[in-house]
């Protein structure tokens, strides 16, 4: 990652709205990083550091995903759906929103995969809202 996007995703905490503002702006039109930076919950050795708190910059990150188009977030979709474990992080209800505007056709393997794996775990809860992209 360059020290650039680094920045950027440091200006996403939500503690300063003009820099998120303008994080969030830059980082939706660039194409030249690994979006799976942006998926909160995967990022702990990244974001729990004394630099970025990830509860802090969730809510930036999610609504940079959001402004992604279709594919790309389908291409992140099976490390994006773990953010759904708890509706309670922040940024998980905008992407579940944002996942509620793709064709359902297209993400159904993605969401019955990780509904396996929520049963696997006994984590009833992630099963409930995953179901809730189900249309």
């Amino acid at each position: 990652m360059t020290s650039e996007i680094r920045t950027l995703l440091l200006e996403l905490d939500w503690n300063n709205k003009e820099k998120q503002n303008r994080a969030i702006k830059a980082l939706s039109n660039r194409k030249d990083y690994d979006l799976k930076v942006l998926i909160s919950p995967l990022q702990v050795e990244l974001y729990d550091t004394n630099e970025i708190w990830w509860k802090n910059v969730a809510e930036g990150c999610a609504i940079v995903i959001s402004n992604k188009s279709d594919g790309e977030i389908i291409s992140l979709l099976p490390d994006l759906l773990v953010w759904l474990q708890d509706l309670n992080w922040p940024g998980a209800t905008i992407i579940l929103d944002r996942l509620k505007k793709i064709l359902y056709s297209k993400i159904e393997a993605y969401v019955n995969q990780a509904i396996t794996k929520a049963k696997e775990d006994n984590d009833d809860q992630w099963v409930e809202w995953l179901n809730l992209l189900r249309k």
